[in-house]
């Protein structure tokens, strides 16, 4: 099945194909797992500044350039979003999930009405996509989630900023 949702937001017009499917969400996540620490970064909650280290145990797992970088590398979690939203990171998308939380992450999926949408499990997790923890979302959602961060609203400014810089 191929899903589209398209918004033209000068027209306010709506362009869908089985928008609502819920389909396997793959990469597509990362705006939202970045979202969501932004978010909770403006709350004080997480600092971006904080540096963990490449070989930390467990490791990250995924695959991506983090895994490649030197073990004494130390990036900060704001280098890791860089990572995962730049080149599609899934060891950096872990760490940061594994900061972030997947329930801040469902719970911002929540705050913007994407139903479809969820984490549950980390990123090339195979043995948990296999018991059916599959990261889901749909067109429709991503596209929610995309005019969320150009129009503001669910998503405070200085995280949106980030994000679609990030982007």
């Amino acid at each position: 099945m191929i899903a589209v949702a398209a918004l033209d937001l000068r027209q306010r017009r709506r362009h869908e194909r089985h928008a609502g499917a819920v389909l396997p969400a793959a990469s597509t996540i990362k705006v939202l797992v970045s979202g969501a620490f932004w978010a909770a970064a403006g709350r004080g909650e997480l600092d971006p500044g904080r540096r963990v280290a490449v070989r930390a145990t467990p490791a990250p797992g995924g695959g991506g350039l983090l895994e490649s970088m030197d073990a004494g590398t130390m990036p900060a979690l704001a280098d890791l979003d860089l990572l995962m939203l730049a080149v599609s990171d899934n060891a950096a998308t872990n760490v940061l999930i594994d900061a972030v939380g997947m329930d801040r992450v469902n719970a911002l999926a929540d705050g913007l009405g994407l139903a479809a949408t969820r984490l549950r499990r980390r990123m090339m997790d195979t043995a948990a996509a296999a018991r059916g923890e599959e990261i889901t979302t749909s067109a429709a959602d991503m596209v929610a989630l995309l005019e969320a961060l150009a129009c503001g609203g669910a998503i405070p400014d200085r995280a949106r900023r980030r994000v679609l810089a990030g982007l």
